[in-house]
């Protein structure tokens, strides 16, 4: 599956995708919301452990009464590489347009 972001075009594997649900069960039911997520995030972190590495975040009152679906994507190799929920934002520094 290929999304449209502000870094180009992204992309989610079959493996990948099958990763995910094994080790996030309910994130099954939310792929939906991906492309909503990455297309239209509302805030964008660079992770604190890599430049490498941006999470996409985007809140959904609907989910689990209230929490921020994450989607974590390689900026180099243009591939999502896991999603989760929670419940805030991390502390990573904000995503400027390069």
């Amino acid at each position: 599956m290929k999304f449209k972001t502000v870094i180009g075009n992204v992309n989610l594997t079959k493996a990948t995708k099958l990763h995910i649900i094994q080790r996030h069960p309910i994130m099954e039911d939310y792929f939906g919301h991906l492309k909503e997520i990455l297309e239209s995030p509302q805030e964008i972190r660079y992770s604190s452990r890599s430049d490498e590495v941006l999470l996409f975040y985007r809140y959904f009152d609907k989910i689990e009464r209230g929490k921020y679906v994450a989607v974590v994507v390689n900026k180099l190799k243009k591939s999502v590489l896991t999603t989760y929920l929670t419940h805030r934002i991390k502390l990573g520094r904000k995503y400027e347009k390069e």
